[in-house]
């Protein structure tokens, strides 16, 4: 629910630049919406959420950017595992990881 209604307040987000490092507190990256509220967050400041949530659109929308990931770890664990029987089956950390790169984006993890 905090996703979708940060996600309203993020209407026309300015693009990242290009060549900017930003960095991601994994330690509450449990699930999607926890890992794009963060990622958002990282960007923009809080409160704001990308409305899209796949890795290839986050990887385009921080192509040529470097993400350093703080607390990996964390997201490694809880990324795509629950729910198993979800449709769309959630992302795991690797396609997320994957993803974020294949678009431009170089993934730091710590």
């Amino acid at each position: 629910m905090w996703r979708r209604e940060a996600a309203l307040r993020s209407y026309d987000l300015p693009e990242p630049v290009p060549g900017t490092t930003y960095t991601l507190d994994g330690r509450g990256i449990t699930d999607e919406d926890a890992l794009v509220c963060a990622l958002t967050e990282a960007v923009h400041g809080p409160g704001l959420a990308y409305p899209s949530a796949t890795p290839h659109a986050l990887g385009e929308e921080l192509s040529g950017c470097t993400l350093i990931w703080h607390h990996a770890a964390v997201a490694r664990a809880c990324l795509g595992v629950t729910p198993l029987l979800a449709v769309p089956r959630p992302a795991t950390f690797r396609e997320w990881v994957d993803g974020l790169r294949a678009a431009g984006v170089r993934v730091v993890l710590d």
